[in-house]
């Protein structure tokens, strides 16, 4: 997983074969593989300060070229992307199209809209937010559940490949709870290639903070 923090996000590569997928670890562990993502992050969160429901083409650019160099990808294997939290699908269309420019057919997008975001607002009635222990399983399990459907279409269509996950913002911790806690059809290391996060706040807040 990524070293960053929540004002630093950058570009972070782990294999699947790693302990670090666990949602429990010490993010600090975790293999940092471009030294641009803090550029790219920038970009990124000036981007959506403007406009939040497209992430520039030049971000999906820097990144779709980097994923054959540092992963040694086979071009059969399958990608899903997990969209940040108050994204949608539509918002990652560029990214798609660069990793199949970059010769990865089989790439997919987990189905979400702004609004299915709203379910979180479930927490909020729970003591566990305001006390700052709230669980990710506790208001999150329509998203796991619908990341699960999906990584199950993907096995049946391409039973041969394995899956590159790559998450963004909240994506990608969300992607440590779903491999660490939730995917148990096979062994993780099987199934999945890597795990692939873009500016995710993978480091607690300050302490004295409460984040949830």
């Amino acid at each position: 997983m990524a070293t960053t923090r929540h004002k630093s996000a950058q570009i972070a590569f782990v294999p699947c074969s790693s302990p670090s997928l666990n949602a429990q670890s010490n993010p600090a562990s975790c293999q940092i593989l471009t030294n641009h993502g803090v550029a790219i992050s920038r970009h990124l969160h000036q981007r959506r300060r403007r406009r939040r429901n497209v992430i520039s083409s030049s971000l999906a650019n820097s990144f779709a070229a980097q994923i054959p160099l540092y992963q040694g990808s086979r071009f059969e294997d399958s990608v899903v992307i997990l969209p940040g939290l108050g994204n949608c699908k539509q918002d990652y269309a560029s990214l798609e199209q660069s990793l199949r420019t970059r010769g990865f057919q089989n790439v997919y997008i987990l189905d979400i809209q702004r609004y299915d975001w709203a379910r979180n607002a479930a927490g909020f009635l729970l003591a566990d937010y305001w006390q700052g222990t709230l669980k990710p399983n506790q208001v999150l399990t329509w998203f796991f559940d619908r990341v699960d459907r999906l990584i199950q279409d993907v096995e049946t269509k391409h039973a041969m490949s394995k899956i590159h996950l790559i998450g963004h913002s909240a994506g990608g911790w969300l992607a440590r709870v779903y491999l660490g806690e939730v995917y148990n059809r096979s062994s993780v290391e099987e199934r999945f290639e890597s795990l692939i996060t873009l500016g995710t706040p993978h480091f607690p807040p300050p302490k004295g903070f409460v984040d949830q």
